[in-house]
């Protein structure tokens, strides 16, 4: 079978990637162009990937190309080489050739032809272009891993934030410091001359240049503060019967900067306790990896164990397999120090996080108001009597030093599940209201929200149309929404004539002014394209003021009782005892609850014990003011903690 020299169908797309910024797509576009002109084609978009080949289903480009072509909507793909269209080995190569094929999708290169042909020779010239490329992937990550080795080995960094206590010194072939990096925080950071003039180096990616040779080594950092933090991290917590929480709160009590974080956390504490740099004074590499190739593990480098098709992300690794200096820099610690840190960490009981309860459904769907972040579901199994509340994240991930000021807000499960029950219920006793009202609803329309007032205002508006038509009223004297539609369904066409001769004039007007567009030149064809905007638009004015009240009322009022039944059943499942089916259910009507919080002074007991009364006084709490309700559907609405008030945000 002979293969195609050039795309069936006019339907055609360019596909262009890069695998990083330094990159640029001026050479793959202009050959594309030059193929294009020789086959005297063109494209209708062009789909741009900044990403590496391996990881089709992170490009955004490609995938909304791929979505094309599953619907059918493309006749061809053109790109430079088969390598940029980027796939990870043979097996997804085929993969995707054959969503082409299935799709009548044809994938062209300018150098190598038709990709996706019928014939033999194509579909074996790319099953081995695509493993040769997963080879090429595999040498070069191994080469990266092997660099890694070599310049960790000889005292050198290979680059990301340097350990907290240090700063970055560049040394040139010589062996001279030639400048000090110091940092000041995320993408912060400012270059140290020898003469002690300094230069900002803030942003993404913004590094101060090296010359060819030079490289980066850490020293003990400038600031006496960041290295004396770290002296007290290991001396409290090797001396002390201290947990990590305890040493972040007391490292920020005494002013210390955690430069990389608003504030002292346990994590951070323990990464340093964890960090070999501290006593080799050097940077000590492979604690963790997340090559997608190859890592060193067991003394030799070998193949990324995956799952699924994809790498692993974030392995940890054992201190066997961490990556020393040959020779060690200035440690900011000695070693009985480091070892007895290192027993005792060992020997710590791991704290297993417990299951999340399913009496905690709600966590979902509550959040702060003040740091806007969701509140984490808090279980004390020993408070017997009301063990499950919800408590700000801010305030337990940084405590009371947190940024935006929460301090311990707090609510009880048993405290917000009533106000979530009373929310439940007057949204289906209002929802029912609206759906069962008389057409005149002036008064109720000043208390609904707005998707009710939609529909109360429709109804309105047929009715007084109806009114305006001269059509009398039933028998009874007032009309029902079933009714009403009918009537105006059967009575819309004699009064619209007038708007429906005029819909047709313009209709064709447009018609005549479309098949004369294609044969005008290129100026005159902006002007004409500017009256058909026109002309759409007023088309389309003139249909909506035509489609019958009739169907918009159906459509809202169709919403409005899905609407309602899912209210209905949400409130059935809160005062059932399954938890997920509670959370189900609430999800379907309900975005999210947030949670108000006001600051008072505790009161002292008055009986107290000698500890007791050694303690400050008057503790800082806070307790639940309001919980506003934000629904899927319709405005939001708040909910009183005292008494149930509600209010209109």
């Amino acid at each position: 079978m002979t293969t195609p020299s050039a795309p069936h169908g006019s339907r055609g797309v360019a596909y262009l990637r890069i695998s990083g910024d330094k990159q640029d797509t001026a050479t793959q576009k202009a050959n594309i162009q030059r193929w294009l002109a020789r086959h005297g084609l063109q494209v209708e978009c062009w789909y741009e990937d900044v990403g590496s080949r391996d990881l089709a289903y992170k490009r955004r480009e490609f995938q909304l190309m791929m979505s094309r072509v599953a619907t059918g909507c493309l006749d061809w793909i053109i790109v430079d080489s088969m390598d940029r269209f980027g796939v990870r080995d043979h097996y997804e190569f085929g993969k995707f050739a054959c969503d082409l094929r299935d799709n009548d999708c044809e994938l062209w290169s300018t150098t190598e032809g038709h990709l996706t042909g019928d014939d033999l020779a194509t579909g074996v010239v790319g099953a081995v272009k695509s493993a040769r490329s997963q080879d090429e992937q595999a040498a070069r990550g191994k080469r990266a891993v092997e660099g890694l080795i070599e310049a960790v080995k000889n005292g050198k960094t290979p680059g990301g934030y340097p350990p907290y206590g240090y700063d970055y010194m560049c040394v040139g072939e010589d062996g001279k410091e030639k400048w000090r990096l110091r940092y000041l925080g995320h993408y912060k950071r400012v270059k140290i001359n020898p003469d002690g003039t300094e230069q900002a180096y803030d942003g993404k990616k913004n590094f101060p240049a090296r010359d060819q040779g030079d490289s980066l080594v850490l020293v003990p950092a400038r600031d006496p503060k960041q290295v004396e933090a770290v002296k007290l991290i290991f001396r409290w917590f090797a001396t002390e019967s201290i947990s990590y929480g305890g040493i972040a709160k007391r490292l920020g009590d005494l002013g210390y900067s955690p430069i990389y974080a608003e504030t002292w956390y346990t994590d951070r504490v323990i990464r340093i306790l964890r960090n070999p740099a501290a006593l080799v004074g050097r940077t000590v590499s492979n604690k963790q990896s997340q090559g997608r190739f190859c890592e060193f593990r067991g003394g030799q480098i070998e193949a990324v164990k995956r799952k699924g098709g994809r790498a692993v992300s974030y392995r940890v690794h054992t201190q066997a397999d961490h990556i020393y200096p040959d020779q060690w820099g200035e440690g900011l610690i000695d070693r009985d120090t480091w070892d007895t840190v290192q027993a005792k960490i060992a020997h710590k009981p791991k704290q297993c996080r417990s299951a999340k309860s399913p009496e905690l459904w709600l966590a979902e769907f509550l959040y702060c108001s003040m740091c806007g972040r969701k509140m984490a579901g808090w279980a004390q199994p020993n408070h017997k009597a009301d063990p499950y509340s919800y408590v700000c994240s801010s305030f337990r991930q940084f405590g009371e030093r947190n940024k935006n000021g929460c301090r311990m807000h707090r609510v009880k499960h048993s405290e917000i599940t009533p106000l979530v029950e009373k929310w439940l219920a007057d949204t289906q006793q209002k929802l029912a209201e609206v759906l069962d009202a008389e057409p005149d609803l002036t008064e109720f329309e000043k208390r609904a929200d707005r998707t009710q007032q939609d529909y109360c205002r429709l109804i309105t508006a047929v009715w007084r149309t109806m009114k305006k038509w001269g059509v009398p009223n039933p028998e009874g004297g007032v009309w029902a929404a079933p009714s009403l539609a009918e009537a105006f369904r059967q009575h819309a066409p004699t009064h619209q004539s007038k708007e429906r001769a005029a819909l047709k004039a313009l209709q064709m007007k447009y018609e005549q002014a479309t098949e004369s567009y294609l044969e005008l030149p290129q100026r005159a064809r902006e002007v004409v394209r500017a009256k058909l905007e026109v002309l759409e638009a007023d088309i389309a004015a003139l249909e909506e003021r035509l489609r019958p009240m009739d169907e918009k009322l159906s459509e809202l009022r169709t919403e409005m009782v899905a609407a309602a039944g899912r209210v209905r059943a949400a409130g059935e499942a809160c005062r059932g005892q399954n938890q997920r089916a509670k959370a189900q259910a609430l999800s379907r009507v309900l975005a999210r609850i947030v949670c108000s919080f006001e600051h008072y002074q505790s009161q002292p007991k008055k009986k107290q014990t000698k500890r007791q009364k050694a303690r400050p006084q008057g503790q800082d709490r806070s307790r639940l003011v309001s919980a506003f309700f934000e629904p899927l559907l319709g405005e939001g609405r708040e909910l009183r903690a005292e008494g149930g008030a509600s209010a209109q945000r």
